[in-house]
């Protein structure tokens, strides 16, 4: 079971002044914490996934019981993220590739599709996040959104996040066990909640992904969400893990 964590750090940061997801808080840059905390979650749920199946034949088995390949993403129209977010070992980080698995059409650039794959699966062997540059996502949320899922779409997980880079206490912890709560409930969609507000982290089937090509302008996954509420499994959260940042009075 192939699920992919998108980070989504490319916002505007029009409240906060200047660039918010490189602004330094408490020794470390804030988008930096959420993409800590990622892939620490991520290792985490494929450790613990191996662990749960043991020797059980798990090719048949509900999505709990089946092994967890959990990559994590970074989009962003920023540079310098773009080059941090680079590792040892892999020195160029791929444009997203033209895909159609959710209706993407319309030409990108891009390098041989095998070339890509080959870089992407060496990465991810050695648990690599893959940066994915964004120009565009200066227009809108929905920018970042697509871009992110064309370069999903030549290697199609079964399910993707979308997380904020502007949430930093949101723990590992908490992605894991909402993430692991999700994977036991049997429904598609999934999101936290708290109280009544609800929304991001959210998590989606891949079969939904050509929903997401109705947005627009700086709309959404929640718009997308609204749709599929009844298919949704709310996991509940603390307010204060779902606190994101919009402008230095929020620090």
């Amino acid at each position: 079971m192939k699920t992919d964590l998108i980070l989504m750090a490319a916002g505007n940061s029009r409240r906060f002044g200047s660039n918010k997801l490189l602004y330094e808080w408490k020794g470390k840059k804030l988008y930096r914490y959420m993409l800590d905390a990622l892939l620490e979650a991520a290792e985490e749920l494929e450790k613990n996934s191996g662990a749960d199946t043991g020797n059980r034949d798990v090719s048949g088995g509900g999505s709990e019981s089946r092994p967890r390949n959990i990559r994590v993403r970074v989009v962003t129209q920023y540079e310098e993220i773009l080059e941090e977010v680079e590792q040892p070992g892999g020195d160029e980080v791929f444009l997203p590739v033209s895909g159609n698995a959710c209706g993407v059409g319309g030409r990108q650039e891009k390098r041989a599709e095998n070339q890509r794959a080959d870089f992407v699966c060496e990465r991810e062997e050695e648990s690599f996040p893959a940066g994915i540059y964004s120009p565009e996502s200066v227009k809108g949320l929905s920018y970042t959104i697509r871009k992110a899922l064309e370069f999903e779409a030549a290697d199609p997980p079964d399910y993707f996040a979308f997380f904020t880079a502007d949430t930093p206490e949101l723990s590992a912890a908490d992605i894991r066990d909402f993430l692991e709560e999700f994977f036991a409930s049997g429904h598609s969609v999934a999101c936290v909640r708290c109280g009544k507000a609800y929304g991001n982290p959210a998590v989606f089937s891949w079969k939904y992904a050509p929903l997401f090509q109705t947005l627009t302008g700086d709309q959404g996954g929640k718009k997308v969400l609204n749709q599929l509420l009844d298919d949704c499994f709310f996991y509940e959260l603390p307010e204060r893990s779902r606190r994101d940042i919009d402008t230095p009075k929020d620090l």
